[in-house]
């Protein structure tokens, strides 16, 4: 009969921990979101989101640079858990939010306060999107979507 130590069992335990985590982190997105704030799916998801949302930009003719820093925004740490709080109030808290992350930009032909209007306007045009943007963005905006 075997013994084991404190350090076996506790090593044990974390590489439990760690499986666990990489299961729920890659493979139930819905459960890592609740637990952990983040998933794999998510990360791809919010990547999605910014193509979707730099496209509606550059279809604007808003200048590279002011893309560019309104992304670097997008980046923040906070970003993705404001978003789904975002589209768990519908249609206008999404793109309030993500016109929102527009102020203090220059977008040239028009002012940060038109950006919400361009955003609506880009997300009415599902056609334009690739089926891969276009299932991300219903997962992501949680149907809100439907209503833009």
């Amino acid at each position: 009969m075997r013994k084991f130590s404190f350090i076996g069992s506790f090593f044990t335990a974390i590489l439990i921990a760690v499986l666990a985590f990489f299961i729920l982190y890659l493979f139930v997105p819905s459960v890592a979101e609740e637990f952990f704030g983040f998933s794999y799916q998510s990360s791809r998801d919010t990547k999605e989101l910014k193509k979707a949302v730099s496209d509606i930009l550059e279809e604007a003719r808003v200048p590279k640079v002011a893309i560019e820093e309104y992304m670097a925004k997008l980046d923040a740490p906070d970003f993705q858990r404001k978003l789904s709080n975002a589209a768990k109030e519908g249609k206008d808290a999404v793109v309030d939010f993500l016109a929102s992350a527009g102020e203090g930009i220059d977008f040239g032909s028009f002012n940060a306060s038109g950006l919400g209007s361009k955003l609506s306007d880009g997300f009415s045009r599902l056609g334009s999107f690739s089926s891969r943007q276009l299932k991300s963005l219903q997962r992501i905006l949680s149907g809100a979507l439907d209503s833009l």
